[in-house]
């Protein structure tokens, strides 16, 4: 057979060291914890508590099919929600699958321009879903903030949640503002440049509809915070089930930066990364390292 293109035989690789890097992450950190013990926590979960934080995680699903049909609507495209439900979820599956974690992304895009002939929309009704999920992320971790000024007095995880609230709030302003009249009107005399900046543009201004509409905006970012908030009440449904001593207030402040440690794409579906972000961080609330890796493998 003729040799793979260089393009597929670099994905390859990336796959492979994501496949290899999450191995070696999860490898190492059971080795720095009692697996008898971690094995008797994970048998300790009734089939009652993993029936119920599975079946929060499939609501909060169904949410975000709201959430993305809310975005598609606002800019101009129609879906049927049992339609936006379907791609949603298969889309989830596509990416805990795969090595990388927007192969579920490009299947939802390719079927949205299939259906709209609109590629530039159809890119970003899943980039600005993708968007939303973050800022309903960083909303959700704003209370935890106060919350752990007074779980403890390590500042280290308080710096890092201001880190990430505020990253996401100067990189969506930012955005938002490459999308206003006065930059769009300066476009077109700034040469070479005025091709790229003119997809920013539209792009930034697509954006600009999602999240400067007072209507839309409300109802969009707060189905991505029901959303995240039914991820965090599964996870204290797991750690009640599994007689993890954990708050409302201490998941509220630790889980959304685990959740956003876990998507980035260096690793296999997040595996190893999520259970060592959950021993990291649950640890400021006092849970311990093999309880937090227990409960994430759960989650």
């Amino acid at each position: 057979p003729p040799p793979a293109a260089p393009g597929r035989r670099k994905a390859r690789l990336f796959g492979l060291a994501k496949f290899v890097l999450s191995a070696a992450l999860v490898v190492w950190l059971v080795q720095g914890v009692d697996t008898a013990a971690l094995g008797a926590r994970l048998q300790a979960a009734s089939p009652a508590t993993l029936v119920l934080a599975g079946a929060l995680e499939l609501v909060a699903i169904l949410v975000l099919a709201v959430r993305w049909r809310m975005v598609l609507a606002t800019l101009g495209l129609v879906m049927p929600y049992v339609t936006a439900l379907r791609l949603s979820y298969i889309g989830l599956f596509i990416n805990q699958v795969l090595p990388a974690n927007v192969g579920g992304d490009v299947y939802r895009v390719w079927h949205v321009f299939r259906d709209a002939g609109q590629l530039m929309r159809a890119l970003m009704a899943v980039a600005l879903d993708r968007l939303v999920a973050l800022v309903g992320l960083a909303l959700l971790a704003v209370p935890g903030i106060f919350v752990m000024f007074h779980l403890t007095a390590d500042r280290v995880p308080v710096l890092v949640l201001i880190a990430m609230v505020g990253s996401i709030a100067a990189g969506t302003s930012i955005f938002l503002a490459l999308g206003s009249p006065a930059l769009r009107r300066r476009v077109p005399g700034l040469g070479y440049l005025s091709r790229v900046l003119s997809w920013v543009t539209e792009a930034a201004t697509l954006g600009r509809a999602v999240f400067l509409a007072p209507g839309p905006a409300l109802k969009v970012i707060g189905a991505s915070v029901i959303g995240h908030g039914l991820a965090v009440a599964a996870l204290l449904v797991l750690a009640q089930g599994l007689n993890i001593s954990l708050g409302i207030g201490a998941a509220l402040a630790l889980v959304p930066p685990v959740i956003l440690v876990s998507v980035m794409p260096v690793s296999y579906g997040g595996w190893g990364l999520r259970e060592g972000a959950m021993a990291i961080f649950l640890g400021f609330a006092g849970v311990a390292p093999v309880d937090a890796i227990s409960l994430s493998l759960l989650f």
